[in-house]
């Protein structure tokens, strides 16, 4: 499908995510869901993750939690817009298998927060700025596990407070800034705290947890986070080769048809362990 293709499809790729709704819950009850986040237009690590994990393997489904563009590798001599590209196509070929968040990178940072890096925004002609504004900012927010008896919930940096938050929903939203742009950590420095990524710590974890009757969040947005924290009920991931030396670059993959009772029971993968790139 050529990039003409994909303008021709704009309107459906619209539908499908604002039928999935800023709280997606995944359908089904069986097979494997992996998950992973931050791409960053890291196209050949993306390529990776697809191929061996979708489009070469049955009965799985892939939740992606957030920034696709932006921060692209030096070493991938592609287009800003390549792997959003890459990932908006297979959306329409596989809509029940491969999911994709809101990470604060993907809302247009001359219409919402301004923020740097912006390379792949900043690339846009005129039309190509309202053609990915308009679907990107019609993403889901957060996605759930289907099973009560596994409870993983999944985000790109923080959880709201309240379930509560999807019932009056708008893209101005503080909250939603927050979510988008916080990060969970242990210790809370009170420095930071009134800065745009605020932090946020065990008590605000574990409310949110809470409202959403969940166990273990699986999320992106920092990669100077702890692969575990909480308890080891909170796993943060990266994808991107920009950050490797800054953490390893890790995949969730649940059992949708197993209960966990723990997060040895959530795989997690060292995808530089597999390739080299």
């Amino acid at each position: 499908m050529g990039k003409s293709n994909l303008y021709k499809n704009k309107d459906r790729l619209i539908d499908l995510f604002k039928s999935e709704g800023r709280w997606l819950k995944i359908p089904d009850t069986t097979g494997r869901c992996i998950i992973f986040s931050d791409p960053h237009n890291d196209g050949r690590t993306t390529h990776f993750i697809i191929d061996r994990y979708l489009i070469n393997t049955s009965n799985t489904k892939i939740i992606i939690c957030g920034d696709y563009g932006d921060r692209s590798p030096f070493s991938w001599q592609a287009k800003p817009t390549a792997t959003i590209d890459y990932l908006l196509k297979l959306k329409l070929k596989y809509p029940d298998r491969l999911y994709m968040l809101m990470g604060n990178h993907d809302l247009n940072p001359k219409k919402y927060q301004r923020f740097l890096p912006c390379d792949f925004w900043e690339s846009l002609s005129q039309y190509d700025e309202n053609f990915y504004t308009e679907i990107l900012e019609s993403l889901p927010i957060v996605a759930t596990t289907p099973n009560n008896f596994i409870n993983v919930i999944c985000t790109h940096g923080v959880l709201p407070d309240n379930k509560k938050f999807f019932d009056d929903f708008d893209l101005d939203n503080e909250t939603l800034k927050d979510c988008l742009w916080s990060d969970y950590v242990e210790t809370i420095s009170p420095i930071k705290k009134q800065s745009l990524r605020k932090e946020k710590g065990y008590d605000d974890f574990y409310k949110s947890m809470k409202s959403f009757k969940s166990t273990y969040l699986i999320k992106g947005h920092n990669p100077r986070a702890p692969l575990k924290m909480f308890d080891n009920k909170c796993i943060t991931l990266s994808t991107t080769r920009v950050f490797k030396g800054v953490c390893d670059r890790h995949i969730a993959i649940i059992e949708l048809g197993k209960q966990i009772k723990s997060t040895d029971d959530i795989e997690l993968v060292n995808i530089d362990n597999l390739i080299e790139l």
